[in-house]
């Protein structure tokens, strides 16, 4: 019997209320987010480094 493994990658941006210029902006850097937590491995979470 063949066994399946699921594997998560999450990408996490923050920003205060006052920050929200746009919220295509805050995808955009959360999806960076994932991409960067998928290219450090399988099942990693990746927060957002940014100014707050």
């Amino acid at each position: 019997m063949a066994t399946h493994h699921i594997t998560v990658s999450i990408g996490v941006a923050y920003c205060g209320e006052n920050q929200v210029k746009n919220y295509e902006s805050i995808i955009a850097r959360a999806d960076q987010a994932v991409y960067a937590a998928k290219r450090a491995g399988r099942n990693k979470v990746y927060l957002e480094q940014s100014e707050l």
